[in-house]
């Protein structure tokens, strides 16, 4: 390359970072091309690829560059110079040429490949090479997750890693699992493939789950849960996948519809999932627990989750016991103690401030950064928590009966949210089924009213108020009005209220999302 314009600036007396005037280097590789091409024309190619590439930078490097001649071990070489007509033997002469100057070992021995390759990092060849290739890239996966348990203490940082990194040099080469196996093995359904990678790969899995959870056998439904994508309600393998109509992204749409199949066909099959495990399986599924176990940034050091507690919560999400040891045992509350810990998240002894709160922030945090940009308010200020509260009630100004407030902003542009509220009041319960039927009333200390809680919630009505509950599972999830609120859908339908609670019959009408005018 000319180097006039540095030793310009040199000259100059701009000597640059190297002390010749910043001189440019360009070199750069081409690499994963793959290239079909008849014998003959093989060296005439490589050869002016070198002549054009090299002046533009693209230098071949033969150590890399591997040339196929067949898949059955044989010479293709060998057979065209032997052959008795000139064509070929001259066909293979070229060839020969130009494996011995583009496809070399590091002691510049010429290399030519009989048995398969390696392309874009799926293996093409004969039916051993491809069984090696898949049987290698197992085992150095299964030493890897070995290595992570063996040298990591932090569960959630073993179960990311292995979630993002190890399983990711396996799951694109299932495919090439399937295309390498005669057609008499394949199964009549898809999405029911069974091979020795896929055995090693559960083993795999199934043993890092075991190192976490301390848990020697995992059941079926757990090991189908740890492998579903996060869309599709659960996540240990990081196999998400989204729906794509080209033509490159069409295998995209084949996992979906595999991954609906096992949940619909497999997980709830009763004779692989107890009723037990299958009436709960909506909440299980909810893909927010899943997000929060496996996506979540842990830069921020309050998002890390210590390893008791992360154990804890990967039962609870697998559907494993968490008491196991055959005895029973007994609340506070008298009552017995499932093995799976369902009674806790029930029980009203047991106090769940420090979830609630947590949930309770994430929401307004959540809102202030989405309101505005949906034009339901105008500062964030105008989302507020149970503190910040004041007068909800006129004839009980201090009475505070829920966990955050939107203040709605009339005053905006005509594309702003219209409705025909002036607050949101969301209330909070986790896990409780009752607690929105224990609403307090109370007497105002001045005047020595006192108020049912059927009239607290006709006063809230009546000053032009809406409520909406957000009602959180025992496995995490949200439930249907607050998940209306948030994504659209349709929600439960509404019960039957007693007639002595006619404002909690009319709070619950107003709650559903279409009444806040969200279609």
């Amino acid at each position: 390359m000319d180097h006039g314009l540095a030793k310009q600036r040199q000259a100059n007396g701009d000597k640059g970072d190297d002390g010749y005037g910043t001189i440019a280097i360009i070199l750069a590789y081409v690499d994963d091309k793959n290239l079909l091409l008849h014998h003959d024309d093989v060296k005439y190619f490589l050869d002016r690829f070198k002549e054009l590439g090299e002046q533009l930078g693209a230098v071949l490097n033969t150590e890399k560059r591997r040339i196929l001649t067949s898949t059955d071990n044989e010479s293709t070489v060998q057979k065209l110079l032997t052959s008795s007509t000139l064509r070929l033997t001259m066909m293979g002469t070229l060839l020969q040429q130009a494996i011995q100057h583009y496809s070399t070992d590091k002691d510049k021995s010429p290399v030519e490949v009989t048995d398969g390759l390696r392309v874009l990092g799926s293996p093409i060849g004969s039916h051993n090479y491809c069984k090696t290739f898949l049987s290698n890239a197992m085992q150095k996966a299964t030493s890897d997750a070995h290595k992570l348990l063996n040298n990591l203490e932090d569960l959630q940082t073993i179960t990311r890693i292995y979630s993002q990194c190890t399983v990711h040099k396996m799951t694109h080469l299932f495919g090439c699992d399937v295309y390498n196996s005669p057609l008499e093995d394949l199964p009549n359904k898809n999405y029911l493939w069974e091979s020795d990678l896929t055995s090693q790969f559960s083993d795999m899995t199934n043993h890092v789950l075991s190192s976490i959870t301390n848990k020697n056998d995992l059941p079926t439904h757990s090991h189908i849960i740890a492998n579903m994508a996060i869309k599709q309600g659960a996540k240990l393998t990081h196999l998400d996948y989204v729906f794509n109509t080209s033509i490159n992204k069409s295998r995209e749409t084949i996992k979906e519809h595999a991954a609906i199949k096992m949940r619909k066909e497999v997980l709830e099959d009763e004779n692989i999932t107890p009723f037990e495990i299958r009436k709960v399986l909506p909440g299980i599924l909810d893909r927010r627990t899943s997000m929060a176990l496996m996506t979540m940034s842990r830069l921020e050091e309050r998002q890390r989750v210590k390893n008791n507690i992360f154990a804890l919560a990967l039962k609870r999400k697998l559907r494993l016991k968490i008491f196991d040891d055959g005895l029973h045992h007994t609340c506070k509350c008298s009552k017995p103690i499932d093995d799976y810990g369902d009674h806790f998240l029930g029980c009203p002894i047991c106090h769940k401030t420090t979830a609630s709160n947590g949930i309770r922030d994430g929401i307004i945090q959540v809102f202030q950064r989405v309101l505005p940009v949906a034009k339901m308010i105008k500062s964030t200020t105008q989302v507020e928590c149970q503190t910040q509260t004041h007068n909800i009630v006129p004839s009980l100004p201090r009475l505070k009966p829920f966990d955050l407030s939107i203040r709605l902003d009339h005053s905006l542009d005509p594309g702003a949210w219209r409705v025909p509220f002036s607050r949101i009041d969301l209330r909070l319960r986790v896990g409780e089924r009752k607690k929105f039927e224990r609403n307090r009333g109370g007497t105002n200390i001045l005047t020595k009213r006192t108020l049912t809680p059927d009239e607290v919630i006709g006063e809230i009505l009546d000053s032009n108020y809406s409520f909406i509950p957000i009602a959180i599972g025992p496995h995490g999830e949200i439930r249907s009005l607050f998940n209306r609120f948030l994504h659209g859908g349709n929600t439960l339908p509404l019960p039957n209220f007693n007639k002595n609670r006619p404002n909690a019959e009319r709070a619950a009408q107003r709650s559903i999302p279409q009444h806040l005018g969200v279609y």
